[in-house]
Parts: structure tokens; C-alpha cells; sequence
């Protein structure tokens, strides 16, 4: 990646991340965040990561919806069901703070785990949370995702992806230039607003996968037990992921 290029990419970041700040504080949302921790602290209470600690991070807009286990909830089945499979190598394209990667290297202790992540200090995020969950020996964390570098950590054989990397999936995932990714299981958050049906393009690469599509759905304050921690006026907020709907691609290899 060039240097123009790059700079042009810490600057998006930048502001998305001022603009998820500013999401995070409105509406209350910092005072919900502050009664939430005043009785459970950094610790997720629900879904697949439940018993994490997770530290929250400035420019986080879903970091509430994190620690109650309610972020992305659509894939807790999906997400469950493979790391009981327990598979021995996990990618993470797009770690961002390390949420996954975080979650997945505790929910499999067996596991070598790959992060990628072009932001650094994304990656300073997930470096700290793994040494604050105490899995730093089995994380490793890389930059830019791309081609090479993925079929270099492929080397060590298969592997469950869990990716979302701001549309980049159309070109990452692309057996015909990484063939090893074909005997991956793999979880991909779509990025289609300038690529309509892209998840059934991708999905036609990988015939000898089973694909399924999950969509968003929306959350209930009674699916929640923790949020009786934060004022009534504002549970719904605190559950709340600041998106458009959103699709995601789950591709499972004929073995699981």
C-alpha cells in the first residue's frame, strides 16, 4: 500500500472514529456506560465471550452492547457451534480492538490466533486485551490482510476466519488466488453498498462449501438480565449497534 493511500486510511479512521465517539456519548450513552460498569465492570455477562475482560475504548459506539453480550448477536449460534469445534488455527481479518480475537482465544484455549488489522492502534487494543485476558502467547498480530499474507498464515493449515474488512472481502476471499481457502470455515461481514449480492458472489467461489446468510434482527431489553444495571429510559439505547441492516456470509466446509 502506498504511503498516499495509507495516510488517506488512518484519516477515515480517524473520523470514523470521532463520529463513533460522538455516538457513543449521545443520548446518554456515556452515563449508561458508567452505571453498567458501576456494578459489573470490564467483564462481558452474556453470549459466546461471556466472562471476557473488555476494556472499553474511545470511539466505540457498540462498546455497551460488547460488555452485555449483545453485539452481533445474530451470530452467537453460528459462532458457538464452531469454536466448539475447536479448531486449532482462528484469523481474525479486521481485529479492530480484538473483541474476536480476544473472545475466540479464550473460548478455545488450544488455538493459535491471527489478527489483522491496518489501524495501529486497533492493533495496540488487542495486543493489550489479550495480555489482560492472559492469552498473549497464543495471539499474533499483523497489519494489512491481503492475498500474501493470508496464504502465509495459511500455511499452517486450515483455519476458522471470522472476517470484516470494509468490502475488502471481494478481493481477499478469493480461492482462485488463495487456495487454501477453500478448506476454511469462515464468517464474513458483508459490505454490499456498492456491491449488491456480493455474499452470493463470494459463496459461488466455494462449491464445496455449505453457504448460509444471516441478516440483522432486532434486540430485546428482556433478553438481558444485566441491563436492569442502567436507568429504564435508556436500555434500548445501550443495545443499540448504530448500522444500516447488515447481512453476513457463514461458509462451512462439507466436514462440519
Amino acid at each position: 500500500m502506498g504511503l498516499i493511500a495509507t495516510a488517506i486510511g488512518q484519516l477515515r479512521m480517524l473520523r470514523h472514529r470521532a463520529h463513533a465517539a460522538r455516538l457513543a456519548q449521545a443520548g446518554g450513552g456515556r452515563d449508561a456506560m458508567r452505571q453498567w460498569r458501576h456494578v459489573f465492570g470490564n467483564t462481558v455477562t452474556d453470549g459466546p465471550f461471556l466472562g471476557m475482560r473488555y476494556t472499553p475504548r474511545w470511539g466505540d459506539a457498540s462498546a455497551l452492547g460488547k460488555l452485555i453480550g449483545s453485539y452481533e448477536c445474530e451470530l452467537h449460534p453460528v459462532i458457538g457451534d464452531l469454536l466448539r469445534a475447536a479448531p486449532d488455527r482462528i484469523i481474525v481479518i479486521g481485529s479492530a480492538e480484538g473483541y474476536y480475537t480476544i473472545g475466540c482465544a479464550r473460548a478455545v484455549p488450544t488455538a493459535r490466533i491471527d489478527a489483522f488489522d491496518t489501524d495501529g492502534l486497533a492493533r495496540w487494543n488487542t495486543v493489550k486485551l489479550a495480555k489482560d485476558n492472559g492469552v498473549s502467547r497464543r495471539v499474533y498480530v499483523h497489519g494489512e490482510a491481503n492475498p500474501d499474507s493470508l496464504a502465509a498464515v495459511l500455511t499452517r493449515g486450515p483455519a476458522l476466519i471470522i472476517c470484516d474488512c470494509e468490502g475488502y472481502e471481494d478481493i481477499l476471499l478469493d480461492p482462485q488466488r488463495t487456495p487454501a481457502l477453500a478448506a476454511c470455515d469462515m464468517i464474513v461481514e458483508l459490505h454490499e453498498q456498492t456491491h449488491e449480492h456480493l455474499g452470493e458472489d463470494i459463496a459461488a467461489r466455494f462449491p464445496g462449501s455449505h453457504a448460509t446468510f444471516i441478516a440483522s434482527t432486532d434486540r430485546h431489553v428482556a433478553d438481558y438480565a444485566s441491563l436492569t444495571a442502567i436507568s429504564e429510559s435508556r436500555r434500548s439505547r445501550a443495545l443499540r449497534e448504530f448500522r444500516y441492516a447488515q447481512r453476513w456470509l457463514v461458509l462451512r466446509t462439507q466436514a462440519t
